[in-house]
């Protein structure tokens, strides 16, 4: 099958660190922002619209000068006096197509707007995404092209149905753009979703096998020649990722491990002490501490999967610190004492310090890749 070429560009390498959403850049952080953490990812930007991908009877709007930067700084609030304003953006269908392409809204702000509490209890998430994706003109393009052409202009929220949502919206666009394509929407989700897990993975030293992509989409019907077309196109373009509770700038690192400080209160001492931190991959991934970098005397374990990591300013009592909890609000591990017998912990939250800001940066960036993969 033959589709349409599109215009991309050579990843870039993207070196430096990026600030997270709250982070107070002002209190103390040293962080120099080579790139912006809003439009930039470790994989470059989103790809511009071409000619092509425009539709013929595409309507060119008149936006407020102030539309874009009102809407990164509150998007709810921006979209409520758009509508209050001009009542045709009440419409679903005109509100789609002029946020697809308003220059220089941020994915982060987009995706804050789209599943916000009221849109997700209004059952209103699904209508924006498949007005807002079928925008652009996908027809005859690839699903590897497609996927890069517009997931890379939202960030995914960390959040199993919200995802799950974005692709079927997704996918239900691109099938009805290309209806002769023996493809369900279920099995061009998969693909989408596939090529989404290789991005993750694309980093300057390695890249997902064919072999484990192929295994991403084995459910798939489609003829394996055609498989591994979409892995080398997925490989040559991979997407540019953004995350809604996590900087894009640092490609991920799923093998970390350093040094943080921990508290400790005994009756002998109060204060904190050094742990050495590991990202374990035992067919699932979990963070270990360990007295020392020799690993000899394991203190420690937290399941990443279904939690989330933040960093939280100083205060009075607390320097600048990293949080891990669950999304559920439930125990966050377990310890292990000296025969390495494993005991389920009563914490909800893990606390960790380090006087860099950097590396709180970096390390909250590298668990919150790990617990949404």
């Amino acid at each position: 099958m033959l589709f349409r070429s599109q215009n991309t560009e050579t990843p870039k390498d993207y070196s430096g660190t990026a600030v997270l959403d709250n982070i107070d850049i002002d209190n103390g952080s040293n962080i120099y922002q080579k790139y912006d953490p809003q439009t930039t990812t470790w994989l470059g930007k989103a790809p511009d619209f071409q000619d092509i991908d425009m539709f013929v009877n595409y309507q060119k709007f008149d936006y407020s000068p102030t539309f874009v930067e009102e809407f990164n700084k509150s998007p709810i609030n921006a979209i409520h006096d758009l509508m209050c304003s001009q009542k045709e953006f009440k419409d679903y269908k005109n509100l789609g197509p002029y946020l697809m392409h308003a220059k220089g809204i941020y994915p982060r702000a987009l995706t804050h707007y789209i599943f916000c509490e009221a849109n997700m209890k209004g059952n209103h998430v699904s209508s924006i995404l498949y007005y807002y994706f079928g925008s652009v003109n996908i027809e005859y393009m690839s699903i590897p092209a497609a996927a890069r052409l517009l997931l890379s202009r939202i960030a995914f929220p960390n959040n199993h149905n919200q995802l799950e949502i974005l692709f079927n919206a997704f996918a239900t666009v691109y099938s009805e753009a290309n209806p002769y394509m023996e493809l369900s929407v279920i099995d061009i989700s998969q693909i989408a979703t596939a090529c989404i897990a290789f991005s993750m993975f694309c980093r300057k030293t390695d890249v997902l096998s064919q072999e484990v992509f192929l295994s991403f989409i084995k459910t798939v019907k489609m003829e394996d020649i055609f498989k591994k077309q979409i892995y080398e196109q997925i490989k040559e373009n991979p997407i540019p990722i953004f995350f809604l509770f996590s900087t894009s700038l640092q490609e991920p690192n799923y093998n970390k491990q350093g040094y943080l400080s921990v508290p400790c209160q005994t009756k002998m001492f109060k204060g904190k002490v050094t742990r050495h931190y590991y990202i374990i991959d035992h067919q699932r991934y979990n963070l270990k501490y360990f007295k020392d970098e020799n690993k000899s005397s394991l203190i420690g374990e937290i399941e990443l999967k279904g939690s989330y990591t933040q960093i939280l300013n100083s205060d009075k009592k607390n320097p600048q610190r990293l949080v891990i909890r669950k999304v559920d609000g439930g125990t966050i591990g377990y310890t292990y004492s000296k025969d390495l017998s494993k005991k389920p912990s009563d914490a909800t939250e893990h606390v960790a310090f380090d006087n860099d800001p950097d590396v709180l940066i970096s390390w909250t960036c590298a668990l919150n890749y790990v617990s949404f993969w």
